[in-house]
């Protein structure tokens, strides 16, 4: 069978959960003696000719077709925001790419800076999809439902008057003082521009196409065989604004079992904490430099794992604090193939992420190899973390919480042997490959 796996971004510049996810899926999937082939987005590092946005690479032995992309018009299209969801430049490249390959089964694992177009491609050429909600980009424009100020956000409004607020002030930060004192304006700017020809006019085409974002990406999705949804929280959320209805499976991310090093964590003389992860402000790598400021005791210590420079401002206002703590170390990037010994060398991993995280892999890798958790009491991570049994739980933000818990876990006696010893294995990625290729085998052609 001929596969195409497909998503926002992928090695080597990239290696963040859903793309070591989307690698041991496609290796598994090779090892069963399948052809697969990744098509990807990726951040282009300058000005890009159209006819030059796609390139060719090969990672690992796949070939990967890569488009490089921007937040800029591009093929004459100036609606950024349709864009974002109904690419027109992708749509045509990936359509011919489906109709050169000739692949049995797509399946996407992110549609952010790919768009929803080539789920119209599949099913326009009767080839089954399928989908693994890796995040909430379906629903939400920054794919997180969190707002600028970190509040959380319930989701679009009936006329995405809500998202478009938010848009502005990613956008525009000074808006945000003019939503808050009209209120309506987003509303009564809508209503004019439906009513009146003002669709020419960039701005309230823009409108327009944010109102329309979830109808379109809703249709899109109902053409999926499977959507695959890790946590009861993305199907719940998913569910609540009819995506993927009757389509929705619930599916732990599987693990790379073999030769996974496990032991039992021991109360050492000083205790080794790491976040692994991408460097950015909603996985709240802020709050455990604040906890390591709030506890001063020397036995602690913490390893950053992550790239830097994908959020430079962000990681910008921590550097110095770091620098000044002779406790924390960065250690930037590493290889799938080193976690092993990554986590050798750990006592315990921190997620202390400040969104509606959705299961991140790095969590599922701790597990199983008898590592503790210690976690944001988000819902995507207490599905998998029972506080006080296999790690322990904080309120999200709260930096005097975590390091009272990183204290526990440094005195008490037998705290993190006994949490050690009950984190079990999740899923093998053998195993969900497994029941990945058996949906692929037993769908039948659109």
């Amino acid at each position: 069978m001929r596969i195409v796996i497909a998503l926002h971004q992928f090695f080597p510049e990239f290696c963040a959960g859903t793309e070591v996810l989307a690698l041991q899926v496609a290796v598994g999937l090779r090892r069963r003696g399948h052809e697969v082939l990744i098509f990807a987005g990726t951040p282009a590092a300058g000005a890009v000719a159209d006819d030059e946005r796609f390139q060719w690479s090969d990672y690992d032995g796949f070939q990967v077709l890569k488009f490089q992309h921007q937040h800029r018009p591009m093929a004459g299209e100036t609606d950024l925001v349709r864009q974002e969801f109904d690419s027109t430049i992708v749509r045509h490249r990936f359509s011919r790419l489906l109709r050169e390959w000739k692949p049995d089964r797509v399946h996407f694992f992110n549609f952010a800076r790919i768009s929803s177009s080539p789920a119209d491609c599949c099913r326009e050429l009767g080839i089954p999809f399928f989908y693994t909600a890796t995040d909430f980009w379906s629903i939400c424009l920054t794919a997180r439902l969190q707002l600028e100020d970190g509040r959380v956000c319930t989701g679009p409004s009936l006329e995405a008057e809500n998202c478009v607020a938010h848009l502005l002030e990613i956008k525009v930060p000074v808006a945000r003082r003019l939503v808050s004192a009209v209120p309506g304006i987003i509303s009564l700017a809508q209503r004019a521009g439906q009513r009146f020809p003002l669709n020419r006019i960039t701005s309230f085409h823009m409108l327009d196409s944010m109102r329309l974002r979830l109808d379109v990406i809703r249709r899109r999705l109902d053409s999926a065989v499977c959507i695959w949804v890790p946590t009861q929280t993305m199907a719940d959320a998913l569910q609540a604004f009819g995506v993927g209805v009757g389509r929705l499976r619930r599916q732990p991310y599987g693990v790379d079992l073999n030769g996974v090093k496990r032991r039992v964590r021991q109360r050492e003389l000083t205790m080794r904490f790491a976040f692994i992860g991408t460097i950015a402000f909603h996985k709240g790598l802020h709050t455990i430099v604040d906890a390591f400021a709030l506890c001063s005791r020397p036995d602690l210590s913490l390893r950053i794992y992550g790239d830097t420079s994908l959020s430079p401002d962000y990681f910008a206002g921590l550097a110095g604090r770091i620098a000044d703590d002779a406790r924390i170390s960065v250690m930037g990037c590493f290889s799938p193939e080193k976690i092993d010994d990554v986590f050798e060398d750990i006592d315990a991993l921190i997620v202390p992420s400040v969104w509606t995280e959705n299961a991140p892999l790095v969590m599922l890798e701790a597990l199983a190899r008898g590592c503790p958790v210690v976690v944001s009491n988000q819902a995507g991570l207490i599905e998998f973390v029972s506080h006080e049994v296999n790690g322990l739980i904080f309120d999200a933000g709260n930096s005097l919480a975590l390091a009272s818990s990183l204290e526990r876990l440094l005195t008490e006696e037998g705290l993190i042997e006994g949490l050690s010893r009950a984190c079990a294995a999740p899923m093998s990625i053998d195993d969900y490959v497994g029941d990945i290729d058996s949906a692929y085998a037993s769908c039948l052609s659109h």
